[in-house]
């Protein structure tokens, strides 16, 4: 289960961790007073990650907090919300029952993404049952230690809860479990899968392409990087027998192209044409002197400073 930090405690970290975010509150104090919860109202704009899975929350939720002047919820870079987070489990459920170690049923587990994952991997083959425990310790180890399960929220717009499977589910059939960092097993699965490759130079690529880092879990294209190591697995070949992309990078494009013009234009007194513009204005509200100061020197502008990730780090 994960915890629900107020983005007032973060504000104040940040005061202390990041110049640049201390700088910017307090010249933006100095022209409009210290309101109560303002910080936390600045930190959850400052440090928006445009990347992240819930960009379009996200964005809501600033927009509305802006308009409301008060803290609402926000998944930091780095943090996995509920909905990924299950469908990590269940990318690591599809995984072990290919391989035949079935697990009691979750009633949350998005079983669609189980059956994709079997239809992919396609028949029984030692080489890929060897690879699919590579991909195994990379992907428990990411569950484990590379995304913290939490969320900044302040108030009733805090993200649900989502129950995740026991962590007996990372475990090896020898009681191990997955990891990285586990040298001799990654070692011995990595000459397995060459063993049973007719080309040594395929084996190789298929082995740094199954192993290779790619965008953390809190990123919107985190599963489809998933899908392309999971269906090369089942080809046998890097990159073989790719699924359909889903069009998430067109759209995510696509919305911030307009997310982006509609926030410049209502800065600017332009009001857009676009659904996403009528959104984000009814969020906003009137476009006051220190709304339109929030949106262009705090949402608008690159984050401020990378110390959250420290921040972060200590809480895990």
């Amino acid at each position: 289960m994960r915890a629900h930090v107020p983005l007032s405690d973060f504000a104040d970290a940040m005061m202390h961790a990041d110049d640049a975010f201390a700088a910017k509150v307090r010249a933006h104090e100095t022209r409009f007073g210290h309101a109560d919860g303002m910080r936390a109202v600045l930190a959850q704009a400052a440090y928006n990650c445009w990347y992240h899975v819930e960009y379009r929350a996200n964005l809501r939720e600033i927009c509305r907090a802006i308009g409301e002047g008060k803290p609402t919820s926000l998944a930091l870079c780095g943090q996995v919300t509920a909905v990924r987070r299950a469908a990590m489990d269940a990318y690591l459920v599809g995984l072990r029952a290919w391989l035949g170690h079935d697990l009691p049923p979750t009633p949350e587990l998005d079983s669609d993404i189980v059956t994709r994952v079997r239809k992919w991997l396609g028949e029984d083959h030692p080489a890929k049952r060897a690879l699919v425990e590579l991909l195994l310790c990379a992907l428990v180890d990411q569950i484990v230690s590379g995304s913290h399960v939490s969320v900044l929220a302040d108030g009733s717009q805090a993200p649900g809860e989502t129950p995740c499977p026991n962590s007996s589910s990372y475990l090896r059939a020898d009681g191990a479990r997955y990891t990285l960092s586990d040298g001799e097993f990654v070692s011995s699965r990595k000459t397995d899968a060459e063993r049973h490759f007719p080309s040594e130079a395929d084996a190789e690529a298929l082995i740094a392409g199954v192993l290779s880092e790619s965008q953390p879990p809190c990123m919107h294209r985190y599963t489809r990087y998933l899908d392309i190591k999971i269906a090369s697995i089942g080809a046998l070949r890097w990159r073989g027998g790719l699924p359909a992309d889903d069009g998430s990078k067109a759209r995510w494009e696509a919305f911030w192209r307009d997310a982006e013009e509609a926030l410049r234009g209502w800065v600017d007194g332009a009001a857009g044409p676009t659904d996403i513009a009528s959104e984000l204005y009814a969020l906003l509200g009137e476009p006051t002197e220190e709304r339109r100061a929030v949106v262009q020197e705090f949402l608008l502008e690159p984050p401020p400073g990378t110390a959250f990730w420290g921040w972060l780090a200590g809480r895990r």
